[in-house]
């Protein structure tokens, strides 16, 4: 069974034995007694804005430039690692965001930013899910990178699950390659 879970809700599912595993942005912290961590990529961030906004037809954009825009976030409630990241940006700049809209998963920031509420961070692949309705922008110099990988439950594992966690890792580095 697949759910759309935050990446908070993943941990706790994964040191409660409610779930398997969870495919999350590395915890910026030790994941919690009980769980393990294993790095599968990553993905480098840039922003993501609709394709009428200024910076749609740029090569590249400045974090300053970038946390100059309005900014679509993540809700911080289950999403504690996007805003521990934001915090990381912040630092490298000193400029602080003006969040304007906020959305409880990728569907509804993207769709935010592509009814023109404001801009968003993120990865390229998030054009993969909107089409066209976003464009990305690299960001020059970049920020640091999400890093995603499986948390699991430390200790025996069914077959089932190894083999899952297998060809994730097959997918990930067949992925990794193709880049």
């Amino acid at each position: 069974v697949l759910l759309d879970l935050s990446r908070d809700a993943m941990l706790a599912g994964v040191a409660a034995r409610t779930l398997d595993a969870g495919l999350i942005v590395r915890p910026p912290a030790d994941p919690g007694a009980g769980v393990d961590f294993e790095t599968l990529f990553e993905l480098p961030v840039g922003i993501v804005v609709p394709p009428v906004h200024r910076f749609a037809g740029r090569r590249s954009v400045t974090l300053e430039e970038a946390l100059a825009e309005p900014l679509v976030a993540f809700i911080r409630k289950g999403y504690s690692d996007y805003h521990l990241w934001l915090a990381e940006v912040v630092k490298l700049t000193g400029r602080k965001p003006r969040i304007v809209a906020q959305g409880d998963g990728a569907t509804s920031v993207l769709v935010a930013v592509a009814s023109g509420q404001g801009i968003a961070f993120g990865p390229r692949e998030f054009v993969t899910v909107s089409g066209q309705r976003v464009k990305f922008v690299r960001l020059d110099p970049p920020p640091p990178a999400l890093v995603v990988g499986i948390a699991t439950c430390k200790g025996p594992r069914s077959a089932t699950l190894d083999t899952f966690l297998k060809a994730l890792r097959t997918a990930a580095k067949s992925a990794t390659a193709c880049k």
